[in-house]
């Protein structure tokens, strides 16, 4: 988490650096650039949710591959993990 805080800063400084070294150019531009600061966080928050399904698929590959192993309590155990981590992810969600 703290690393999360601390990149959102480092880019935040890094946009704050560009929007002041183009106050000569256009509003229209100015916008885009304060629209990607809003956008940015926004991409590093959403990074655990990408893992956690990264996750999810690998385990319900892994079942499916037991499956066709004909271990069917193995794939039933990796699917309800699976499903479980589909849970709490959908829980904590923001």
């Amino acid at each position: 988490m703290d690393r999360n805080k601390r990149e959102i800063r480092a880019v935040n400084r890094a946009l704050k650096k560009t929007s002041n070294a183009v106050t000569g150019i256009h509003g229209d531009t100015i916008k885009r650039i304060s629209d990607l600061e809003k956008k940015i966080p926004e991409k590093i928050n959403r990074m655990p949710h990408f893992w956690m399904s990264i996750v999810k698929s690998l385990l319900r590959i892994f079942a499916c591959y037991q499956l066709l192993s004909s271990n069917i309590v193995v794939f039933a155990i990796f699917l309800i993990i699976a499903e479980v981590i589909g849970i709490i992810e959908e829980m904590v969600d923001v």
